[in-house]
């Protein structure tokens, strides 16, 4: 299963109501950055500063979040694996290099509940946790997570959050949620199709056995434990998994991975 999250960090002024003009422009964006500029004129239409779209392979394996194997990647670098980063770098790194996903409770809560969650809300049941902690020594205070499903099984997270204090009226808790789930269906869909523009007449022809490889690549699985299930030697799983990025033009696993699930090559 693929997952995708954006995270945009709130800092001052108010809704607009003409966001709609931007949310449809992503559907006629013709290339990954015409997607991010439009991301980021989105956040600055509805009063936020920073944002953050990342798609997540297999839900369980938290720790990939932003991550190439262990070695932490910069948002200018993310682009390609279609992630979109414009937050403070400082904060970026220290999340990835920390391995706050899997000690973040929000992350907890997606991962096993489509409900709404308030960060304050999560704090108040992990008083003292270190993600909270730094995360407002960065000046991200308090926030809001949304997860959706979308067509085709796959999963989509949303995130706020304010550096300021958190407006807590029912009224605007509601307004900040459904503007979230629209944000995030929009960026997602562009996404998927400006991937398959990439392909459009010449989409890649995996083999079986490349495809398999991707298939549990997926869920996070190991070289070795692909040749365990897969009954090859791990080098020989390696060598797929190279050749299917390859075809792809991906420029490591993780991107394949992407690639080949926007495309139906695999299942999400």
């Amino acid at each position: 299963m693929k997952y995708c999250f954006v995270i945009i960090y709130y800092c001052s002024g108010e809704t607009e109501t003409n966001s709609m003009d931007v949310l449809e422009k992503f559907l006629a964006a013709n290339s990954k950055s015409e997607i991010f500029a439009l991301l980021t004129e989105q956040c600055g239409r509805l009063g936020f500063d920073y944002c953050v779209y990342s798609p997540l392979v297999g839900g369980r394996n938290a720790e990939k979040v932003f991550k190439d194997g262990a070695q932490p990647l910069a948002g200018d670098s993310l682009v390609e694996q279609n992630t979109f980063v414009d937050c403070p770098a400082p904060w970026l790194q220290r999340y990835q290099e920390a391995g706050h996903a899997i000690k973040d409770p929000v992350m907890k809560h997606v991962s096993r509940s489509t409900l709404p969650v308030f960060w304050d809300d999560a704090n108040r049941t992990e008083p003292g946790n270190i993600v909270f902690g730094e995360a407002r020594e960065h000046g991200l205070a308090h926030g809001i997570t949304v997860s959706v499903s979308v067509p085709g099984g796959e999963r989509s997270l949303l995130s706020l959050s304010a550096s300021g204090r958190a407006r807590d009226a029912d009224a605007h808790r509601l307004t900040v949620a459904g503007l979230a789930q629209l944000t995030i269906h929009y960026v997602h869909e562009s996404v998927r199709v400006v991937e398959n523009k990439l392909y459009e007449g010449s989409l890649p022809t995996l083999t079986t056995r490349e495809k398999d490889c991707l298939q549990w690549a997926a869920i996070g699985k190991t070289s070795w434990e692909m040749a365990q299930i897969l009954h090859i030697s791990e080098r020989t799983a390696v060598f797929h998994v190279t050749n299917a990025a390859r075809k792809l033009g991906a420029v490591n696993r993780r991107q394949a991975v992407v690639r080949a699930l926007n495309l139906r090559l695999i299942s999400p």
